[in-house]
């Protein structure tokens, strides 16, 4: 039976994005469901933008304080729950590109069992994987399996860049616990 939830949940921890938010936002918003923004203490504007750019996508943006990443990213997820088949964790420095592609990814992956994909990063000349779409339901970020996504940077700040779409290598790990 196929999971009926909406696809995609864009989840972000952010502090004082006002230069780069808008960009990201906008590159986010016609292809996910649903957003969360945990916003750790920006005092430049930050939250009204958010606001501003994700209008009419459902979610909502929560002020709390940092804790330490680990925490705080856990937080976060908590805080997206499970209204979602998947969430995509982006900073507020990068820019996804061919939203499309991803969507038909998450919906091809709709009913597998992996709980997380890595994404393929590119920063500069630096490339690196990372799991960045994880199953809501999966109870673990334990990647299991590569993927790459398009991300491609700002016109004027560096950034991450992720880039492509198909399943490009496999890999197992042990779920943690």
């Amino acid at each position: 039976m196929s999971d009926e939830r909406p696809l995609l949940s864009l989840v972000m921890i952010v502090k004082n994005e006002s230069r780069s938010i808008r960009e990201t936002l906008a590159s986010v918003k016609g292809h996910v469901d649903r957003c969360l923004v945990l916003d750790t203490g920006s005092n430049d504007g930050t939250q009204d933008l958010v606001r501003a750019a994700m209008e009419g996508v459902p979610g909502e943006l929560v002020e709390e304080k940092f804790v330490d990443f680990g925490t705080t990213r856990s937080r976060a997820l908590e805080l997206a729950g499970t209204q979602t088949v998947f969430t995509l964790m982006l900073s507020g420095d990068e820019t996804l590109v061919g939203g499309e592609a991803l969507r038909a990814f998450c919906e091809q992956h709709r009913d597998h069992a992996d709980g997380a994909y890595n994404v393929q990063i590119h920063f500069g000349a630096t490339h690196y994987d990372h799991p960045r779409l994880a199953r809501t339901d999966a109870g673990c970020i334990a990647p299991v399996s590569t993927i790459v996504l398009p991300v491609i940077p700002a016109s004027t700040r560096p950034v991450t860049t992720i880039v492509s779409v198909p399943c490009v290598t496999r890999m197992r790990s042990a779920s943690l616990a």
